[in-house]
């Protein structure tokens, strides 16, 4: 009897446990698609000289703090980004040559059609992150 106690006992608080386990909150953080790729543009075609230093970061810590409802520096009628609005948004604008203001990035040549519409799909879905 003292075997069967003990091996109901075990059982129960395997199944205790067991259904503990799967009743956890799931911690993922999802991530809306249109950020993804809009980081992965940013990397490949802009964080070489808008990387984590400068008066402009575009790596993924930082893109939405330093873009959304922020001034641009080129010309404060604009703002950076303005979420829903790529026409309004000099993130934007300034991949197109002539840029509304100074020159159009990247320097070193025309973003790829996959940067451009990465950046207009974020900023027209709302700037989701």
């Amino acid at each position: 009897m003292r075997f069967t106690n003990s091996v109901v006992g075990l059982v129960l608080t395997m199944t205790m446990v067991a259904c503990g386990e799967s009743e956890k909150e799931d911690t993922a953080v999802e991530v809306a698609p249109e950020f993804l790729a809009l980081t992965a543009a940013l990397e490949s075609q802009c964080t070489g000289c808008h990387g984590t230093s400068g008066d402009l970061s575009l790596a993924a810590a930082d893109v939405v703090a330093e873009t959304v409802d922020v001034e641009s520096s080129g010309d404060a009628t604009y703002m950076r980004v303005v979420c829903g609005d790529p026409d309004s948004s000099a993130l934007y604008l300034k991949l197109f040559d002539p840029a509304p203001f100074f020159d159009p990035m990247p320097k070193n040549g025309t973003a790829d059609q996959e940067t451009i519409d990465a950046i207009y799909a974020w900023i027209d879905a709302g700037c989701p992150e």
